[in-house]
């Protein structure tokens, strides 16, 4: 939902501002602390942009609303916006009002967006599908010790460690099947890097297991319903002449 910052008044402009959040980004990246002031040549906009998870980036997109409610893009400006822009604080963008608005006065509303841009993978791994609790091969090329987080497509922890430096494989703990899952590698908050898809299997289809459920079913019932070999000795008996 939009979320209304404090109100602003300017000498030519009267000046709100709004932060409106664009899908995909998660809960836990934010825009604080949206401010506007205008100057003599442009106007001022400030914002701290927040996230917990390393080296994602962001596209960033500054409107304004005029009086009459219509919602245009802002095209004279220049800072932080557009694509790429990575997380942080004082984050700024200079608008160029005067060359847009030549000849308004009045009410107006600053609107700021943004969407993340979903990470690159930089660490590739050999396959798309893996069984549970196989070593993978990496290839990372840290040379001292790196943090990894294993996540699935909506960004949830699932398994969390450290490698030793230049170590070449990684043990996959037991995820759910039918999951997209990827590795994020991080040693700061400012550098990461991230491994391409990939998804947990079983070890054998579900053809080969329905088989051996049926062959154990079937041994099962054998030796339960086995009839039971008599031990007695049989009856002596003569031969007539």
């Amino acid at each position: 939902m939009p979320q209304p910052v404090p109100y602003l008044a300017l000498s030519l402009l009267t000046l709100s501002c709004l932060l409106v959040v664009s899908l995909p980004a998660p809960a836990q990246e934010s825009i604080k602390n949206l401010e506007v002031k205008e100057g003599d040549k442009f106007i001022q906009i400030t914002y701290d942009l927040l996230a917990t998870e390393a080296g994602l980036s962001f596209t960033v997109t500054p409107y304004y609303l005029d009086s009459l409610g219509s919602k245009h893009k802002i095209q004279k400006a220049e800072g932080d916006l557009g694509a790429n822009v990575s997380a942080g604080q004082h984050k700024s963008i200079r608008w160029y009002y005067h060359r847009e608005l030549t000849s308004y006065r009045g009410a107006m509303q600053i609107e700021l967006t943004y969407q993340l841009i979903p990470p690159y993978s930089s660490v590739f791994l050999a396959k798309k599908e893996y069984k549970r609790k196989v070593k993978l091969a990496l290839n990372t090329s840290y040379p001292s010790e790196v943090s990894y987080d294993i996540i699935d497509s909506k960004r949830r922890v699932h398994s969390r460690g450290k490698l030793p430096a230049k170590q070449t494989d990684l043990r996959l703990p037991k995820l759910a099947l039918d999951e997209e899952y990827r590795i994020r590698f991080w040693q700061s908050e400012q550098q990461a890097a991230y491994s391409s898809h990939f998804r947990v299997k079983r070890r054998f289809s579900l053809g080969l297991r329905a088989v051996g459920i049926g062959l154990s079913a079937a041994a099962f019932a054998y030796f339960i319903l086995k009839p039971e070999e008599s031990n007695e000795l049989p009856m002596p008996f003569t031969l007539d002449d």
